[in-house]
């Protein structure tokens, strides 16, 4: 069994993890986006579940909205773009099943913080 107290608005690592699955905090910035048409995890579902500020997820064409308490699973396969559509930060906690390392973000519009399960 593991405990963490997550706090999105500082930094944190999780020293130890295992094989099979992990989370990251995703901070997208206001009017910013993360994916697109050709981001998919193609043997891994994605949670993401709202910690914090609105926006939107285009899952497979579908548009979702999001808000504080929403808990979205993107399947394995299906692509995906994370849009803020506020003024505000918008911060998502995600779990991979099975684990997927997601390589650092090359827009520079949105940052990830890893911990391990």
């Amino acid at each position: 069994m593991k405990s963490y107290t997550v706090k999105p608005k500082e930094s944190w690592e999780v020293p130890e993890g295992t094989k099979f699955s992990h989370g990251k905090i995703m901070v997208v910035e206001p009017h910013q986006s993360i994916g697109g048409p050709e981001n998919r995890h193609e043997d891994n579902n994605q949670w993401v579940f709202v910690l914090s500020g609105h926006g939107e997820a285009i899952v497979s064409n579908k548009v979702i909205a999001l808000k504080h308490h929403k808990l979205l699973l993107v399947e394995a396969g299906e692509n995906h773009e994370i849009r803020n559509t506020s003024d505000e930060t918008l911060e998502t906690l995600n779990f991979y099943a099975p684990k997927e390392y997601v390589s650092k973000n090359k827009t520079g519009q949105a940052s990830f913080r890893t911990f391990f399960l």
